[in-house]
């Protein structure tokens, strides 16, 4: 693999990536453990292995097309996640000193809703929703047009970022036993309906009615976002620490919407989705 890794995470813009990530490292590396590996699962297959978290939800050549320069994508991805990489460390800081009663929840809030559009961007990057694009054209080219439009097209995020941070309740949740799983979808939506409690929902449906999102920011931790009746152990504008059946209804809604991959730090927690 042909790339190189600077201090803070991104990719050296000057080599050329051959192995590009659909979720990012930054992400990532707060599902590993002290040997940088991830549990990760081929969900269809049932297959479980470790690996490191630098080798996981990747492909090669993920996002190159022919009528683009060699790496155009993953260097906008890379300047990105460049800065992206501290915000979650700050996030994920922030949290712990509200729990120890250093900081308001509003002011945890106050950054996620800054940096809502970077979330959208490193969700129509991930490998899912690339599935998709692809899936629903003939010509397996068309998916890299379909993410740019997406990824490019500002009034589209910056309207999206202000329905989800305006109508949507937000809420953290927390797993004592780093035991949540992080999907190739990035983002996680499940139906608040009454008839389709915690069913799948189509990607399509982020910023609709009766619709939870589940943001990743590592194996312990979790942003949620919600229109409609929320399950009642999540409660808004708080830290949630939840139950271990708690961690496996919302482990159930993150592997339903893996189409190919889905990691986790706990192997047991991600053999437990598997099996259901």
């Amino acid at each position: 693999m042909n790339k190189v890794i600077n201090k803070i995470g991104g990719i050296d813009l000057a080599e050329n990536v051959i192995n590009q990530h659909y979720i990012p490292q930054c992400i990532l590396k707060h599902f590993s453990n002290s040997k940088n590996q991830v549990i990760e699962a081929l969900v269809e297959q049932k297959k479980v292995y470790k690996t490191n978290y630098r080798q996981s939800m990747s492909e090669r050549y993920t996002y190159e097309h022919s009528t683009l320069e060699t790496n155009k994508i993953e260097k906008f991805f890379s300047r990105i996640e460049g800065y992206f990489a501290e915000v979650i460390i700050n996030i994920l800081h922030m949290i712990e000193q509200y729990e120890s009663g250093q900081v308001e929840f509003d002011e945890i809030k106050m950054i996620v809703e800054r940096y809502m559009r970077e979330f959208l961007i490193f969700y129509y990057r991930s490998g899912a929703l690339l599935y998709e694009f692809s899936f629903l054209q003939e010509n397996e080219e068309i998916k890299i047009p379909y993410l740019l439009n997406n990824i490019t097209n500002s009034n589209y995020i910056r309207d999206l970022s202000t329905t989800i941070t305006t109508y949507y309740n937000f809420s953290i949740i927390k797993s004592e036993d780093m035991a949540f799983l992080l999907s190739d979808q990035y983002i996680s939506t499940s139906a608040l309906a009454i008839k389709g409690r915690f069913g799948n929902v189509s990607n399509r449906h982020l910023g609709f009615r009766d619709v939870i999102a589940f943001i990743p920011l590592s194996s312990k931790y979790y942003i949620v976002y919600y229109h409609g009746v929320q399950p009642t152990y999540i409660r808004p504008n708080s830290v949630n620490t939840l139950t271990g059946t708690q961690v496996r209804d919302i482990n159930r809604v993150i592997i339903n919407n893996t189409y190919k991959k889905c990691i986790g730090f706990q192997e047991y927690a991600l053999k437990e989705a598997l099996a259901e």
